[in-house]
């Protein structure tokens, strides 16, 4: 279970309110159109940009995880790029449906060792939950575009789920990241990853899912890395 601070508590619930009728992706909205919007256009992008570039992260990551035999934080890496590129499309889609044009995305990587990297990926995630997503989410409030709104939170909660297990990281990587790594390497675990929102779960979900609120048959097993 995933702990808030009472502010973002706050910031979560204030948001929350926007997200009970918001449309479906792709459903055309009553009141604006997205050209209308300058300042959630530059917001869609930004996000989409840095949703892909965890997602390349997270590939790499993977890749690198499975040359120096870390077989479950390479599947790790993976269930999170998986959810990243979703969180990339839905950005990607709504933009595309009011005729955005969606230029290619260069992204540099500096590849380290897995210790390294499952250290930068914690500061990744960290920085989405306490700093990316709150400001995006500020950034949107004066034009209310509701798809917009929708899908940053999306990938804001679904960022969130993991934040325990992200603290932990942060709080003993300078001193004991290898005792986290051979955790996590004795561990047995499967991903999860709503098809919808992103939302990663590490066993079989029993319900619809909490973020999104649609049918647990959106949830894709992720197959292991090879």
């Amino acid at each position: 279970m995933v702990e808030l601070s009472r502010r973002q508590f706050l910031q979560l619930a204030m948001a929350s309110s926007l997200i009970c009728a918001l449309p479906a992706h792709g459903e055309k909205e009553s009141h604006k159109e997205l050209k209308e919007c300058p300042a959630t256009i530059s917001v869609l992008h930004e996000a989409y940009i840095a949703e892909m570039s965890a997602y390349e992260h997270y590939e790499s990551f993977r890749d690198k995880a499975l040359q120096e035999n870390y077989p479950n934080i390479a599947y790790l890496f993976h269930a999170f790029s998986v959810s990243e590129e979703i969180h990339a499309d839905n950005y990607k889609a709504v933009l595309e449906s009011s005729g955005e044009k969606m230029g290619a995305v260069n992204i540099e990587i500096h590849m380290k060792d897995t210790k390294k990297n499952l250290r930068e990926a914690a500061n990744i995630e960290m920085r989405k939950i306490e700093i990316i997503y709150p400001e995006l989410l500020k950034k949107l409030e004066s034009e209310a575009y509701d798809e917009a709104v929708s899908s940053c939170m999306y990938s804001w909660k679904s960022h969130q789920q993991h934040k325990d297990m992200i603290s932990e990281l942060l709080k003993y990587a300078r001193f004991f990241l290898s005792v986290i790594v051979g955790r996590i390497e004795e561990m047995k675990f499967d991903f999860y990853v709503c098809k919808v929102c992103g939302s990663t779960l590490a066993e079989q979900p029993l319900a619809p899912c909490f973020i999104c609120n649609k049918s647990m048959a959106n949830y894709q097993k992720i197959q292991k890395p090879v």
